[in-house]
Order: C-alpha cells, then sequence, then structure tokens
C-alpha cells in the first residue's frame, strides 16, 4: 500500500471506532442511568454526542474525497444511508 492508502484505510479504521462509541453514547441517553444523572451532566453528555457526530461526519466527507482522489474503494457504515 501506498503512503495515501494506508492513511486513508487508518482514518476508515477511526471511523469505525468512532461510530461505534457514538452509537453506545447514542443508546445510553435511552437509558434510566441517563435519566437519573443531574442535568449539567447531561448537557455535557448530549455536547459531546454533537461533538462526536460533526466529528463522524467531517471524517466521513474526507474519507469519500480522498479515497475518490487515490481511486480506492473504502467501505464505511455511513447512517444517512441507513
Amino acid at each position: 500500500l501506498t503512503d495515501e492508502e494506508k492513511r486513508i484505510r487508518r482514518m476508515a479504521e477511526e471511523y469505525d471506532q468512532l461510530r461505534s462509541r457514538f452509537e453506545e453514547m447514542t443508546q445510553f441517553r435511552d437509558t434510566e442511568e441517563y435519566k437519573q444523572m443531574p442535568e449539567n451532566k447531561r448537557v455535557l453528555y448530549d455536547r459531546q454526542c454533537k461533538a462526536m457526530d460533526d466529528y463522524e461526519s467531517a471524517l466521513r466527507e474526507r474519507i469519500r474525497i480522498d479515497a475518490d482522489a487515490a481511486n480506492l474503494k473504502v467501505e464505511i457504515n455511513d447512517p444517512d444511508d441507513e
């Protein structure tokens, strides 16, 4: 693999890890434990989820752009496609 291909693959791995953590966090928001948290903690938790969602979106777009430029086929789980 070229250095560019390795970099794109690392971004794809990072995306998959981030997506998994984000899904866990959003599921936690449906739990009683989350509902019992003090409001200030829930606000911070929600901010973190929003930041992760924004980061995930930017990373996904970077992967697509770079993979297209390098003529690479990279599979990423896009929640917008579901």
